[in-house]
């Protein structure tokens, strides 16, 4: 995977897209999103289980 840090900068309108890092930007929001859904859902749980006890 690329560093993203190591070389970040801002890509002037005439440079051609770099899809090395756009691959690991969109490897990285899936992933993050998957982290996401996998918290969400145990949230959920807890706060129903919490709303049961109630």
């Amino acid at each position: 995977m690329a560093d993203l840090n190591a070389s970040w900068t801002v890509p002037d309108a005439g440079d051609p897209p770099d899809l090395e890092k756009a691959a690991a930007l969109r490897r990285m929001r899936e992933g993050f999103i998957r982290m996401q859904m996998e918290h969400q859902f145990a949230a959920d749980e807890v706060l129903t289980k919490v709303s049961i006890l109630r």
